[in-house]
């Protein structure tokens, strides 16, 4: 490269050695910025032209501090991220099954480098992770990013879905026939990433990491599609483990020890109303039925109990009648 061109690049070095050698505590003396400048990069610089873009630094809102001492040393103030928010960073990527072993260590690579020298070793996290939980390969990754895509692009994509058979292989659903639908949103639920998509008016969820051959359709989605377009929080908190089925107001006799799982699953918008002994409340909530709904209320006992509509009443007395059967049948 030639000399001219490695001093256009000056300033955006002298930024590399203060991220990668300072820290909030520590700094680095004008020698060593010279120093590394000229061994690491083949750049001649002088005290005043890098004074010159400590200023430049500054009106780009990194900020480099003077830190007094034997020798004057200066340090960067403004990092793009903050050491407890690369904590953070690292424990989720580390703890997301979506992610794979060797992407993850690529990710939490990239993001040690945003800490300084001193900081480096607290990114050594001590998480306990499965590595059998995490995904075998990087297409899920990839899969996320087509569909935001197609979103944003009012698109359709096509895919073809697979479930696992009890040989432990991953088989196409519907012979490999490709599903085309309109995405709608993407839901972050118990570890998995979910589509939530208009297929013939009606919204289906699918996991991602069960989808592959992903693409966009080159079709616009439908025209009630974008009417769909969610609240993604506000869908899932009616799901239970991503599961669809017909939307109904509950009204559902709570325990007030209860309070905090009902707050967990629902939020704090719900009204509680309480009963006069103060034992329980009532709160009605929009949930999809599904098995999974009715499997969390029984979850609780006689914790919480579903009030109406009276048909989900008797739906979840069908269930628990026919567990009993099953479980009745099996004595000896």
């Amino acid at each position: 490269m030639a000399r001219s061109e490695k001093q256009k690049l000056k300033l955006f070095y002298i930024l590399r050695i203060l991220l990668e050698d300072t820290d909030e505590s520590s700094g680095v003396s004008m020698q060593h910025i010279i120093g590394r400048l000229e061994s690491d990069f083949g750049i001649k610089a002088e005290r005043k032209s890098i004074y010159d873009d400590f200023a430049a630094l500054d009106e780009l809102g990194y900020g480099v501090e003077k830190l007094n001492g034997q020798p004057v040393t200066y340090t960067l103030v403004n990092r793009p991220f903050e050491i407890t928010e690369l904590k953070l960073l690292v424990d989720a990527v580390q703890a997301s099954r979506f992610i794979s072993v060797k992407r993850s260590r690529e990710i939490i690579r990239k993001l040690v480098s945003f800490a300084g020298k001193n900081d480096r070793s607290k990114l050594v996290r001590h998480l306990s992770i499965d590595p059998m939980a995490k995904t075998v390969d990087d297409s899920s990754y990839y899969n996320v990013d087509t569909i935001h895509e197609a979103i944003n692009s009012d698109s359709k994509i096509m895919f073809t879905y697979n479930e696992w058979t009890e040989d432990k292989i991953k088989r196409p659903r519907h012979g490999g026939k490709k599903y085309i639908v309109s995405p709608l949103a993407l839901i972050w639920d118990n570890e998995y990433y979910y589509l939530a998509a208009d297929d013939f008016g009606a919204v289906k969820n699918f996991r991602v990491d069960k989808m592959s051959s992903v693409s966009i359709s080159g079709e616009r989605r439908d025209a009630d599609a974008g009417k769909l377009n969610m609240d993604a929080a506000i869908y899932s908190r009616k799901l239970f483990g991503m599961y669809g089925g017909k939307e109904e107001l509950v009204t559902l006799r709570c325990r007030t020890s209860l309070a905090g799982v009902i707050i967990d699953r629902f939020g704090t918008e719900p009204p509680f109303i309480k009963e006069s002994n103060g034992d329980f409340f009532r709160v009605s909530v929009r949930v999809a039925l599904s098995p999974l709904f009715y499997g969390w209320v029984m979850n609780f006992g006689d914790g919480i109990t579903i009030e109406s509509p009276e048909y989900v009443r008797r739906e979840i007395l069908r269930i628990a009648s026919d567990i009993g059967k099953i479980y009745g049948n099996n004595e000896k």
